[in-house]
């Protein structure tokens, strides 16, 4: 038998209000929508030794500080579905307990949360000793951050073997230096009267793309690319372009996942990919900008309206580029042995 237990108590399927058949559902229904990071480890305290001595000194004072500190975390969940007086127990329980990290000696902490940060390291961390001396541009804009965060993405970059140039092809194509990286990837740029182009800073990874002529800007990230275009592709600078398969039918009715085969190939047949498009700096978690542009400049240019891009239902706290109508879903044909025509 299995259980699960939540904040709101209670374990196994069932419970008062019915039978649930998923795991989900029973989180859904059954249990408080309490989240480690956002709810638990943001109510620990980050006081260092000092401040905690001398508030023991001083209990008044830590009652005080406290009860500021309870108030702004608070105020960090005023959109919260979980109710005050959990977070109020949440806090008081917690908040007296020291936040504390275990650093590894002489270790270096490459953080990878966000598209710039992975196409930062895959850059940086491809680079040959001989451009060691390149510097990558920083939003701090601090020299010393600069050289730090380069020789951690450097270090670990060489650590894992990784490389500007891995089991890729590109024909039709301006000769690359060290600052872009083709991975796993084949390019066709068709046109003899001129070449293709990757640009700086630029990334590419598990592309298969013929095509009359490619331009692919600098600063960009693009992934999964792939088919035949009878029209010349271009992607601006600072672009991040990825497509992706859904739902793959497998090559016949006595192959693939049904018996157990989950590494046997597609067959030749129409197949369905999403399209995500935007910028590498875009907040994909956010619904603050769009292809770099403020989002209420961009409503504004296109006419569109905010339920033009979320449905109804989705909670304004909640919507995101990640569940905007933005992604466009393609069905595209293969014949036999050809790639999908994009």
């Amino acid at each position: 038998s299995t259980s699960t237990k939540g904040s709101g108590g209670g374990s196994g399927s069932g419970g008062g209000g019915g039978r649930c058949s998923t795991l989900e559902e029973y989180a859904k229904n059954h249990t408080v929508q309490v989240e480690l990071y956002t709810h638990l480890m943001m109510a620990l305290s980050t006081a260092t030794v000092g401040n905690e001595t001398r508030l023991h000194e001083d209990l008044q004072d830590k009652r005080q500080l406290q009860t500021r500190g309870l108030q702004a975390y608070l105020d960090e969940h005023t959109t919260s579905k979980v109710s005050s007086e959990l977070l109020t127990e949440i806090y008081t329980r917690l908040s007296n307990l020291p936040f504390r990290a275990a650093a590894v000696p002489a270790g270096r902490f490459v953080h990878l949360g966000t598209t710039s940060e992975l196409l930062d390291f895959l850059i940086c961390g491809s680079c040959s000793e001989a451009s060691g001396d390149r510097k990558l541009a920083s939003p701090q804009g601090c020299a010393l951050y600069n050289l730090m965060e380069d020789a951690g993405r450097k270090s670990l970059g060489h650590k894992i073997g990784l490389r500007g140039r891995f089991n890729s092809f590109s024909l039709g194509m301006e000769p690359g230096n060290d600052d872009n990286i083709l991975l796993s990837s084949v390019l066709l740029s068709l046109d003899p009267a001129q070449n293709g182009r990757i640009g700086s800073g630029t990334a590419v990874e598990h592309s298969s793309l013929r095509c009359p002529h490619l331009v692919i800007g600098n600063n960009c990230l693009v992934s999964g690319i792939r088919g035949t275009s009878a029209e010349s592709v271009l992607i601006p600078d600072g672009m991040c372009f990825q497509m992706m398969p859904l739902y793959p039918t497998w090559a016949s009715a006595g192959d693939g996942e049904a018996n157990g085969n989950s590494t046997a190939m597609p067959c030749a047949s129409s197949k369905d990919y999403v399209f995500m498009y935007l910028a590498v700096k875009d907040p994909i978690k956010a619904a603050s900008k769009m292809y770099g542009i403020p989002i209420d400049r961009l409503l504004k240019l296109t006419r569109l309206k905010e339920s033009d891009l979320w449905d109804n239902s989705i909670e304004k706290d909640k919507r995101m580029l990640w569940n905007a109508r933005i992604h466009p879903v393609l069905r595209l044909e293969c014949s036999s042995g050809d790639s999908s025509d994009v």
